[in-house]
């Protein structure tokens, strides 16, 4: 332990402890390359070993990490995450969605050796391959894998084949998706994923705005986990236009990117999201499983980081219900048979009430939420017994009624 302590100083702990719980306190803010000049000075009297440091800070947001510090927004740029990977590989290991990148870029550049290096230095490679490999927007990356690079992968993770048919050898949807990819697809997906700014400016001359949507509309999910800041701007024309969803339904592209951008299976990026959103997107995009809502309240419950939800609600969120138009509720399958209800549907209060996580219901009071404006709430809360869930409805109940 007296080996340990001996790396700290006041400096670093309260450093670390700060960037760790609440980087916004330093970014505020600012835009990237920015960054705080007190966190600089900060940096500066740190006496954590480089190895130690790094251990430490890879959970935090790189976003944020940038955000807090000059030198740290040159470090993450798009273009050095060789350098990452030789001297920090932890900052790119516990991230999947770096992980999933660099697989790409690295398969599309037939590096090997590279890959060598990731693959060896990640906990949870064979969780990452698969999802890379597995992707439906990547599908086509599996023809591009060069014999050597299929055996380095093929040493963590055995690469089964696309499914086919029960004619014959016909083969399957996956392998004629594979087969078939637009090539403006392809090149679309290659230039988020490498970050390429000229690129993509160059792409958005040689199609037609309906082309261009077409494609935005196949690859909404791969913009959402892996765009840029900087890429965002340059796909701002297309991103305002509609798209047409569910064969007659019309939704600004950016609207439904903020819900996407918002949801776990994208990464919870809260910070494309914050951009999107002080641009002038908005947050009507509502369909199932995918709505600012549910990205927001589930980030709360899973991380205890009410950051997300707390940025909707400035934007106008409202947390309630809409039983107009059947919106605003989150998924939760047992709800219907435990409580004898219609649907499998609830309000997020609703939701954190069936979690059990009496300080999400507390946030969720506090930002807004109605118990009065849901049947059946108190009824759930009395059910799984928790007395300061329910104290907490009753209070806020109360307060409704004085107000």
């Amino acid at each position: 332990m007296k080996r340990f302590t001996s790396h700290f100083s006041p400096f670093a702990l309260f450093f670390f402890v700060v960037t760790t719980l609440n980087t916004t306190l330093f970014a505020m803010k600012r835009t990237i390359g920015t960054g705080s000049s007190c966190a600089d000075a900060i940096l500066r009297f740190c006496e954590l070993s480089d190895d130690l440091s790094w251990r430490l800070l890879s959970p935090c947001r790189k976003s944020d990490l940038t955000l807090v510090c000059k030198p740290w927004a040159k470090f993450f740029s798009f273009s050095n995450w060789k350098t990452i990977l030789c001297t920090q590989p932890e900052m790119l290991t516990r991230h999947p969605t770096d992980c999933k990148r660099i697989c790409y870029r690295l398969i599309k550049e037939k590096d090997v050796d590279t890959m060598k290096t990731l693959l060896a230095a990640d906990a949870q490679v064979k969780k990452h391959l698969e999802k890379l490999l597995n992707d439906f927007h990547f599908l086509f990356i599996r023809s591009r894998l060069s014999p050597e690079m299929r055996k380095q992968i093929e040493s963590y993770l055995k690469i089964e084949p696309l499914g086919y048919s029960k004619k014959g050898n016909e083969p399957g949807w996956d392998a004629q998706h594979e087969l078939q990819v637009d090539p403006p697809l392809e090149t679309f997906v290659d230039h988020i994923l490498y970050n390429n700014i000229e690129g993509m400016r160059i792409y958005l001359t040689q199609y037609d705005m309906k082309e261009q949507l077409d494609v935005l509309a196949l690859a909404m999910d791969v913009v959402a986990r892996y765009v840029s800041i900087p890429m965002l701007e340059v796909l701002k024309p297309i991103l305002t236009e509609p798209i047409v969803l569910d064969g007659d339904y019309e939704q600004a592209a950016e609207d439904w990117l903020v819900a996407k951008a918002a949801v776990k299976s994208n990464g919870h990026r809260v910070e494309i999201v914050a951009h999107l959103l002080s641009g002038g997107a908005s947050l009507e995009y509502d369909w199932d499983e995918e709505s600012s809502l549910v990205g927001a309240v589930v980030l709360a419950h899973e991380k205890n980081d009410y950051s997300l939800l707390e940025l909707c609600v400035y934007y106008g969120l409202d947390l309630n219900p809409d039983p107009v138009n059947d919106d605003r509720k989150i998924r939760y399958a047992e709800v219907a048979d435990n409580f004898s209800l219609d649907e499998e549907n609830v309000s997020a209060l609703g939701w954190a009430i069936m979690n059990n996580n009496p300080s999400l219901v507390h946030n969720l009071l506090h930002l807004g939420a109605d118990p009065a404006k849901e049947a059946n709430l108190f009824q759930m809360a009395q059910k799984l017994g928790n007395r300061e869930i329910i104290q907490a409805l009753r209070f806020a109940s109360m307060t409704k009624k004085k107000d």
